[in-house]
């Protein structure tokens, strides 16, 4: 599992994230359920994000921008974060939770991540959003699979 290359982020109570060994696709399928991309077709990447640390090597948190986004894909991200208590939104940032824990680290949590971030959903509206993996330590990977 150390070579995990992507995190996938199921938007729903309890919020649920998954490794995937290999990129994010257009396509994926977790626990059954295909996902489909919702990023824009010109680039496939919704953007950089931000890994939010609460000290060196512990990430308690991904933020990511939906102004990359097609609108109605921006609308269903936003319309998501609301079900779920681990996520905050204020206009066009998106905050993802992994614990309780939130005082983050301004100065270690300014990474403008450009790894592939897609927008996925399912047939039945779930959101799920994958973040590209390779950029972390050893160390803030093995504190985010604490966190699953």
């Amino acid at each position: 599992m150390d070579k995990a290359r992507t995190l996938v982020v199921l938007i729903r109570e309890p919020l649920i994230l998954r490794f995937l060994q290999e990129d994010s696709a257009a396509a994926i399928t977790i626990d059954a359920k295909r996902f489909l991309d919702r990023t824009t077709a010109e680039t496939g990447w919704a953007g950089h994000y931000d890994w939010l640390r609460g000290s060196p090597e512990r990430i308690l948190g991904v933020r990511c921008w939906l102004d990359m986004l097609p609108p109605d894909s921006a609308q269903m991200v936003r319309e998501a974060a609301t079900s779920s208590p681990a996520t905050e939104m204020t206009s066009d940032e998106l905050r993802i939770w992994f614990s309780a824990a939130r005082a983050f680290e301004d100065a270690l949590s300014d990474d403008m991540d450009l790894g592939t971030h897609r927008v996925l959903s399912a047939e039945d509206g779930e959101v799920a959003l994958t973040f590209d993996l390779t950029a972390l330590t050893s160390s803030e990977l093995r504190s985010l699979k604490g966190h699953s």
